[in-house]
């Protein structure tokens, strides 16, 4: 598959982001390591900010890109939303997810404003798979009706400061063990959506 100039020029700028740190990095060194020159550069982005926030855009992409095919190649509703739910609370570490955390994570810590940009953009993409998710559960009998209606603001939430306390690593502090609160958190949301008595236990989730 062809790169096209403009990915080209992302791709560099987010290897040198991460390796050089943003504000080390300029157009120019950005141009030379891509082996395109300034006016190229200049063509498709007006600044470092803006190539940076490109940067944050195609990791959120690739992000719920994966979270897609994740749910594609799933079974039932509650495997698709365990599939999801995982992979969600991995992408941040870079130890789980190497090839995509550690360059959000190296990006996110240099700008830790920058977390609430990623997270608007993937936000909305990820909920249209979560809906699809919970219909699917819903009309198989799985999900409870009324559990669903409040399950996208809550899980939401629960997502995005368990982002903050990754990048903060602050487990301790809040009294949860960093190698069994996923476990924990995927058994907890799961088990609140069935809409019968059968539970997930600590081994199904493992």
């Amino acid at each position: 598959m062809v790169i096209s100039t403009r990915e080209k020029l992302i791709e560099v700028a987010r290897q040198l982001f991460v390796n050089k740190g943003v504000e080390n990095t300029t157009m120019s060194d950005i141009a030379t390591a891509s082996e395109r020159g300034r006016r190229t550069l200049y063509t498709y982005f007006k600044n470092k900010r803006e190539i940076y926030e490109a940067t944050i855009e195609r990791d959120s992409e690739l992000m719920v890109e994966r979270l897609r095919h994740i749910v594609s190649v799933a079974g039932s509703p509650i495997e698709k939303l365990e599939g999801f739910l995982r992979y969600r609370l991995d992408v941040f570490e870079v130890k789980r997810v190497p090839s995509l955390g550690k360059n959000i994570n190296s990006l996110l810590h240099l700008d830790f404003n920058r977390i609430e940009k990623v997270r608007k953009l993937a936000i909305k993409k990820e909920k249209q798979i979560l809906k699809t998710i919970l219909k699917e559960g819903v009309d198989e009998g799985v999900f409870d009706i009324e559990q669903t209606r409040i399950f996208m603001p809550v899980v939401q939430l629960l997502l995005q400061s368990v982002d903050l306390s990754i990048a903060r690593n602050n487990f301790e502090v809040i009294d949860l063990k960093s190698d069994t609160y996923k476990d924990d958190i995927i058994r907890f949301i799961i088990n609140s959506l069935l809409n019968n008595n059968t539970k997930i236990n600590k081994n199904e989730t493992t």
